[in-house]
């Protein structure tokens, strides 16, 4: 179950089609949600890096950050994939990672999961980071949730620049 707008392939949010259906005055918040993202149409001039722009819906810059932001991949690849963002010491994420183990949605290339280390909680600031810098994160992320004490230690000397730049998108 996922909460949230629903768009379509060109951006427009579904959503508020289904909600207007079930309401019978409607409302000035789903107008202004419904009305289309302005487009931008620019000529290309000699010279020019890029043979056409266009103005990305919401939804596909959030998607295209999300893609590019720092994370760690588990499960293989042509798997479908899911991107979530992770606090080491979070419990919830414990459980979500556990469970697609234990099910085996990894191995049986049902899914592959990116996640996005981020750091809320003491220590786990530290963590993600060396997560990022490792070579053998998937590895290291496994052993930790195995209950490993040794595998993110809660102190690092690595930058936490990475994590803090998922930080950021998170919050954004």
């Amino acid at each position: 179950f996922v909460t949230g707008l629903m768009f379509d392939n060109e951006g427009r949010p579904v959503t508020i089609e289904q909600v207007k259906a079930l309401q019978s005055a409607g409302g000035d918040v789903l107008d202004l949600l419904a009305a289309e993202a302005p487009k931008v149409e620019e000529e290309t001039k000699p010279g020019d890096l890029l043979e056409t722009a266009k103005m990305k819906t919401p939804a596909e810059r959030m998607f295209a950050d999300v893609e590019n932001s720092n994370w760690i991949k588990l499960g293989s690849d042509g798997a479908p994939v899911i991107y979530s963002f992770v606090d080491p010491n979070c419990p919830h994420c414990h459980d979500f990672i556990n469970d697609i183990r234990k099910k085996e949605y990894l191995t049986k290339k049902v899914v592959q999961v990116r996640i996005i280390p981020v750091g809320f909680q003491d220590g786990s600031l530290a963590q993600a980071a060396l997560l990022l810098a490792s070579p053998d994160a998937t590895e290291r992320y496994f052993k930790h949730l195995d209950g490993d004490k040794d595998a993110l230690p809660a102190k690092s000397d690595v930058s936490t620049q990475a994590v803090q730049k998922n930080m950021a998108l998170m919050q954004a």
